[in-house]
């Protein structure tokens, strides 16, 4: 993990370095993924407006361009967010 980015009501979009909380959370969230790959076909890349590309570019499977701690956010099952 290179960085962390995060929206603050006040000031919009940041990026700061991970600290020891973000290490946490990164680590819980690597523990769940294995349940994604289960699960794989749920991840399935479909030809949208924006996604057409991905399948271009050998993408098929949303697993492999997002990290865990991005697909648990994603699909609401623990939001991280920073205050």
């Amino acid at each position: 993990m290179l960085a962390v980015a995060g929206h603050c009501p006040e000031h919009g979009m940041f990026y700061k370095s991970p600290d020891d909380e973000d290490r946490l959370k990164w680590q819980a969230a690597e523990k769940q993924r294995p349940g994604f790959t289960d699960q794989r076909h749920c991840f399935d890349v479909h030809p949208g407006q924006k996604s057409v590309q991905l399948p271009r570019r050998g993408v098929n499977n949303y697993l492999d361009i997002y990290s865990s701690r991005q697909l648990l956010s994603a699909i609401g099952y623990q939001p991280f967010t920073y205050g």
